[in-house]
């Protein structure tokens, strides 16, 4: 991949392509978005890397970490949501993350991860804990629990993660995280 005029570009190179090879085909320069500079940026698909906060600048770590908290909460309203009513739904931080990440934090040795995970539930557990699921919220460092005892409060749990303010969640989630960071170098 390569930002450059016009936008971002993206190539295939595999070595040992025959002219004649049926590879050779997809094998060529393509435009990938138009813009220069930031306006060309690849598309994150993996919203957030502990390993990479040395080489972003504070503007793109906010990013990230925005767009993985809107995956967690994603993620949790689709399991609530499936839920059928009366149930006791325990999402696991570890499975929260890892549909988040598009299951690349398996692949992640960073020593920080398993306080992500719990920062996460820390942060899901605040949010749903409230009105008149209060109470009906549960969790450990590694797993939040909600009874659903009703369609009521199946839909105001969802209602609750729907609204929730994405920025406020990712300063929380980001906080611990960067000072974290800073102390294990």
């Amino acid at each position: 991949m390569e930002i450059s005029s016009g936008g971002l570009w993206g190539e295939l190179c595999v070595p040992e392509v025959t002219e004649n090879s049926p590879v050779r085909k997809i094998c060529k320069r393509v435009q990938i978005t138009v813009g220069d500079g930031d306006a060309s940026r690849p598309i994150y698909l993996v919203p957030y890397d502990p390993t990479a906060a040395d080489n972003q600048t504070k503007d793109e770590r906010e990013y990230c970490t925005n767009i993985l908290v809107q995956r967690v909460l994603v993620y949790a309203m689709s399991v609530l949501g499936r839920a059928e009513v009366p149930d006791f739904v325990r999402i696991n931080g570890r499975d929260i993350l890892r549909e988040a990440t598009f299951k690349i934090s398996d692949y992640w040795q960073a020593s920080e991860l398993k306080k992500l995970e719990r920062r996460i539930i820390q942060i899901l557990h605040s949010t749903l804990n409230k009105g008149i699921i209060r109470e009906k919220v549960q969790a450990s460092g590694d797993w939040i629990e909600v009874h659903l005892e009703s369609l009521d409060l199946q839909k105001a749990a969802l209602n609750m993660l729907q609204r929730s303010h994405t920025e406020t969640m990712a300063k929380a989630l980001a906080s611990p995280q960067l000072q974290l960071d800073e102390a294990d170098n």
